[in-house]
């Protein structure tokens, strides 16, 4: 059974955390869908990178359906991503669902309550965010709380990376390096 896996788009969403983790999803065989968090399908990256998303909000009828949920950080609006708290909750308390953020959007996930106690990581300048909700911020490129299936990546420099760390989760190590030697991507999983 294929997984699958919701990413979500909003405008000033950075286009390398949301685009090379799809590229490298989709290549490993993961069902991705793009799902979009504004008014329309159409959305503008932080880069100006126009995205059409597969779907709109209002066409996922229920979020449980999906394996992952990945959020991608940028200069958007953090309120859009607290405006999903439910799912967001649920991927961070469901063991057999995975939540990946990256970037600001830890910082989201750990105002919710959902990283207490937890090291994580996001991006460098917003550790103190981490630190106001009970979270300890370390400098790597991703973590993963296996307990917890949450994945956390720090910047636009980990977004592959963070990709393969998606895949390594979901569909094992092997299948991670092989797309990442496909890519010739100097990838070691953990």
């Amino acid at each position: 059974m294929t997984k699958k896996v919701a990413v979500l788009l909003t405008k000033d969403f950075e286009t390398v955390e949301a685009l090379a983790p799809i590229d490298i999803m989709r290549r490993a065989g993961l069902e991705v869908t793009t799902v979009s968090l504004d008014d329309n399908r159409l959305v503008n990256s932080a880069q100006n990178v126009p995205v059409t998303a597969d779907v709109a909000l209002a066409d996922v009828k229920d979020f449980t359906a999906f394996d992952a949920l990945v959020l991608p950080g940028g200069g958007l609006d953090a309120q859009k991503y607290v405006a999903r708290a439910e799912e967001v909750t649920y991927f961070a308390q469901t063991q057999d669902k995975l939540l990946a953020a990256i970037c600001m959007a830890p910082t989201v996930v750990a105002s919710l309550g959902l990283l207490k106690g937890e090291t994580v990581v996001c991006y460098p300048t917003l550790e103190a965010n981490l630190k106001e909700h009970g979270a300890d911020y370390t400098h790597q490129t991703t973590v993963y709380l296996a307990e917890r299936n949450i994945l956390t990546g720090q910047a636009p420099g980990a977004a592959y990376d963070f990709g393969f760390e998606i895949v390594r989760v979901l569909l094992g190590a092997e299948k991670a390096q092989a797309v990442a030697g496909e890519m010739f991507y100097p990838y070691q999983a953990k």
